[in-house]
């Protein structure tokens, strides 16, 4: 019975002893991040290469990590799961040595840093080749559509400009939206189109190519069903006049509205129609007259008389 009892109380000793150990000693453990590895790759271009990073990390908190270039800007967030990991197109700083931060996420106080020499990246030559041209749907204005799509290297641009003939530029477009279809290209009158491709900002790499255009005819532009509605008088000469017509193929946005003698009174936007023209003023003869036209062009145009009303 003793010896049970002495047992008894030797385990009750070791474990209150164990117990004021743990409270007294056990270690207070913080995030760190050791062994960090830094390994340049090749270049992207001449101020971009790869940078394969690596590190350990210990009670972390988070499953994700930020890394920073000098001045603490911020390049990217990655998990920690993806160690090691490559980030592409690591920029050159300018400097002899190049700085990276890693600071685990929402814990700013745990981090690394490094300072590491950069690979030595040559500007490569910019180079356009395999331009290919295709032409598609004719538009009812005689423009038409082309796919145009070609390959680059080193362009050092996300941009390229592209040309007609006497290098007039008709649009500057990004080299990630390639193949790009231009839905407006314009017939340049010959038996072969033209156009021009040159990146942005380097007019020495650039390349061409001629092609045959669709035959695309103009559809004609026309004004009908021209209509006028007198409103009330405004005073003993002007009154409220409200016009409205059908139009097709106009390939203009705006009308310029005439009276007698050729003398034009305004200029509007077809998608306001119908539309009252407030306080016209009366002609003095028994009829009025109106002629619409759409702006620029001359050859469509429409004219109407209609009752001059008996305003007083």
């Amino acid at each position: 019975m003793v010896a049970k009892v002495t047992i008894i109380a030797g385990c009750i000793l070791l474990l209150l002893f164990l117990s004021c150990h743990r409270e007294d000693n056990w270690p207070n453990e913080k995030c760190s991040l050791t062994n960090l590895e830094i390994e340049t790759g090749k270049c992207t271009s001449s101020s971009t290469y790869d940078l394969t990073l690596n590190f350990k990390y210990h009670n972390a908190g988070n499953k994700f990590f930020n890394v920073y270039a000098r001045n603490n800007k911020l390049i990217g967030t990655f998990k920690l799961a993806d160690l090691p990991l490559t980030i592409k197109d690591f920029k050159r700083s300018g400097n002899e040595y190049d700085f990276i931060k890693i600071v685990i996420n929402e814990h700013p106080d745990c981090f690394v840093v490094a300072e590491f020499k950069p690979p030595v990246c040559e500007e490569g030559e910019c180079k356009i080749a395999e331009l290919k041209t295709t032409v598609g749907a004719c538009n009812a204005d005689g423009t038409y559509h082309l796919l145009i799509d070609f390959k680059h290297q080193d362009a050092g641009n996300q941009f390229f400009n592209v040309f007609v003939r006497n290098d007039k530029l008709i649009g500057t477009y990004k080299l990630a939206d390639l193949p790009l279809t231009i839905k407006d290209f314009k017939r340049s009158g010959n038996v072969y189109d033209f156009i021009k491709i040159a990146i942005n900002d380097k007019p020495g790499c650039f390349v061409v190519a001629e092609f045959k255009p669709p035959a695309c005819k103009e559809e004609s532009c026309a004004i009908t069903d021209l209509k006028t509605d007198v409103g009330e008088c405004t005073s003993d000469s002007t009154y409220n006049l409200k016009i409205n017509f059908e139009h097709h193929h106009a390939g203009n946005d705006y009308f310029d509205v005439f009276i007698r003698n050729n003398i034009r009174i305004g200029t509007y936007k077809l998608k306001d129609l119908p539309l009252t023209i407030k306080n016209f003023k009366v002609s003095g003869k028994d009829f009025d007259y109106l002629r619409i036209c759409i702006n620029d062009k001359a050859d469509c145009c429409k004219a109407i008389e209609f009752k001059t009303p008996g305003c007083k």
